[in-house]
């Protein structure tokens, strides 16, 4: 049983256990009286009525020993006319004179066993309430007929059973009824050998029926005895418990609760109130022991969770902020434009021309670029702006506190262009780089975060298609410089770049579920086939002159795609490295389109 969910103390909770414990002991102890006493109580009933049904045998053999006993005869009365009335069916019929007449003329009759039991069983019922009764299943004398348990008992005595009881009332009073099967012996075929009767046959039975009510009104007093006697001793021994838990239990625990409550404290020390030397005094000193301990480890802890906490919302390698903290602070920053009235710029930043330097020079040098760019992007912002790397070369900014009505986010994006066109010293010499950045503005473009960071991805992705190292605000009419001259190409275009940005929020998420990545990224996979298809059936309708070559290099980015997916799906893959090779992913495509696809967006302009 789960007491847990029960509001006791634990003083309570141990006495009702040890009550329940009591409980179930009185009751089992009380059940084996019960028991015990009805079985003594039918052994006693039993061996009255197994010695009256011997007594009833003894006069039985006795008489059938002698023949049979004649008696005086009243007036009008008859002997048995069993005994000479009946034809014989086997053997040959007993020679009986059934009356006979004395010297002084009187009548006598011969009374068999079967008649002298009868006729005991009548004196019995007139001067005692214990009766028995002769019967058999083959009856000479209707008088002797059976009942209910009577006749089951006769038939259970035929398949061998010893002998029968049961409980039952006659008269509204309580009886108990026993019944014992009667052989055939030598001297019963004197009368019986004309049936057909043999030695150890059964030839019927006799009920015994016995009233108990004294013998239960005494039972019923010994229970109710008993009964109290075993509540006494309950409530008694609940009374002992109940103090000596209070003493030995209540009071230490107290104690050491009141020690629990100051742990961590480190000045915790064992009460005069506790004995050393139990468990409790122990337990006491393991407390103090405990709270030493947790301090030291309490000081290690924060120190832990400080680093985890940058972990888990840091880049560790510019030591910015990352995706996931960049989106709690742009939730932020939302909430507080939407009381204030204000206006939220999300800046998307993408480098040019890094992978050619990560290519060139190594991941080593790309690291330094990245962590160099880091610097210079920090330096642009105002003290309530904040910059975050997202992924790759991919960097995020959240302008606040900004007039709606004024293009002020301008001139942070100015000079952060200007910033990242200055010449980076990697391995000694001089490198430059450039950086496309997409605008997009609360509530003008979108109301919740992935949204405004999904429109400022889609500028940034117009900027590289119209030159780069530039700006673009998602609300300009920029969708003509980079529209396909089908909207259902666009739109494919703008999806599989949505996709993307939910794979690599789902890599940055807390909880790392690779499955997850793995199902985005078949989706992207799916829909990639759907969108290449639909672009070389665009071909064939406009009799695109490069169609063959462009086909080839859809399969060839299909290939890429699949490699990069068998990748991420070995066991040993890190996040890390899941989030470069989804970087790897979204260059592809992104390339694909800005540098393959441009190819035929002017053949379908000028045709």
């Amino acid at each position: 049983m789960n007491f847990n969910k029960f509001k006791f103390s634990l003083e309570s909770k141990i006495l009702l256990i040890v009550s329940l414990g009591l409980m179930l002991s009185g009751g089992i102890i009380t059940a084996y009286y019960l028991y015990h006493e009805q079985s003594q109580l039918e052994i006693l009933l039993l061996k009255q009525s197994r010695f009256l049904f011997n007594q009833i045998q003894i006069t039985r053999h006795w008489n059938a020993e002698h023949g049979g006993v004649y008696v005086l005869l009243d007036e009008g009365e008859e002997p048995n006319p069993y005994l000479y009335k009946v034809a014989p069916s086997k053997g040959e019929k007993a020679d009986i004179e059934p009356v006979l007449i004395d010297q002084k003329g009187r009548r006598l009759g011969l009374i068999n066993p079967a008649t002298m039991t009868r006729q005991l069983s009548l004196e019995s019922e007139q001067h005692s309430d214990i009766s028995f009764h002769l019967t058999s299943l083959q009856l000479i004398n209707p008088s002797n007929k059976s009942d209910t348990f009577e006749k089951q008992s006769l038939i259970g005595f035929e398949k061998g059973v010893l002998e029968t009881t049961e409980y039952s009332e006659r008269n509204d009073q309580p009886y108990f009824r026993y019944m014992a099967p009667l052989k055939i012996t030598q001297n019963c075929l004197r009368c019986h050998g004309f049936q057909g009767y043999q030695l150890d046959d059964i030839r019927g039975g006799i009920s015994v029926s016995i009233p108990i009510s004294e013998e239960l009104d005494f039972s019923y007093r010994k229970r109710g005895e008993t009964f109290s006697f075993v509540v006494f001793i309950f409530l008694s021994t609940i009374l002992l418990l109940v103090f000596s838990i209070r003493r030995l239990v209540r009071n230490p625990l107290n104690e050491l609760t009141r020690m629990g409550g100051n742990i961590g404290s480190g000045q915790l020390a064992v009460s005069d109130k506790l004995d050393k030397d139990d468990e409790m005094g122990k337990l006491g000193g393991v407390l103090m022991e405990s709270d030493q301990a947790l301090q030291v480890k309490k000081e290690k802890l924060e120190s832990y969770a400080e680093d985890m906490e940058k972990k888990a919302l840091y880049d560790s390698l510019t030591a910015l902020p990352n995706r996931l903290l960049f989106f709690d602070s742009l939730r932020g920053a939302l909430t507080e434009a939407e009381e204030q009235l204000s206006g939220v710029v999300v800046l998307f930043v993408d480098l040019d021309k890094f992978k050619l330097i990560n290519d060139e020079l190594g991941h080593k040098m790309g690291d330094e670029l990245l962590i160099e760019v880091a610097a210079r992007l920090e330096s642009c912002m105002r003290k309530n702006d904040m910059v975050a790397r997202i992924g790759g070369d991919e960097f995020s900014i959240v302008l606040s506190h900004f007039d709606t009505c004024k293009d002020d986010w301008m001139i942070v994006t100015r000079k952060i262009i200007a910033e990242i066109a200055r010449a980076f010293i990697l391995d000694g010499n001089e490198h430059f780089i450039g950086c496309s950045i997409g605008v997009s503005e609360y509530p003008t473009d979108g109301k919740i975060p992935e949204q405004l960071l999904r429109k400022a991805d889609e500028a940034m992705y117009a900027v590289k298609r119209l030159g780069r190292n530039n700006f673009m605000h998602y609300s300009s009419k920029w969708s003509k410089g980079i529209s396909m001259s089908n909207l259902a190409i666009d739109k494919e275009h703008l999806h599989m770049l949505d996709l993307l940005n939910q794979i690599s929020n789902k890599i940055e998420a807390h909880h790392f579920d690779k499955k997850g990545i793995l199902l985005y990224l078949k989706q992207l996979h799916a829909d990639t086939v759907e969108h290449f298809t639909h672009e070389e059936l665009l071909f064939i309708e406009r009799n695109y002159p490069e169609a063959k070559r462009h086909a080839e290099i859809h399969q060839q980015a299909l290939k890429e795609l699949n490699k990069s997916m068998l990748d991420i799906q070995k066991a040993e893959t890190t996040r890390q490295q899941c989030a470069e090779i989804c970087f790897t992913i979204k260059d592809l495509l992104i390339s694909h389109v800005l540098k393959v696809d441009i190819k035929y967006i002017q053949y379908l302009r000028e045709n």
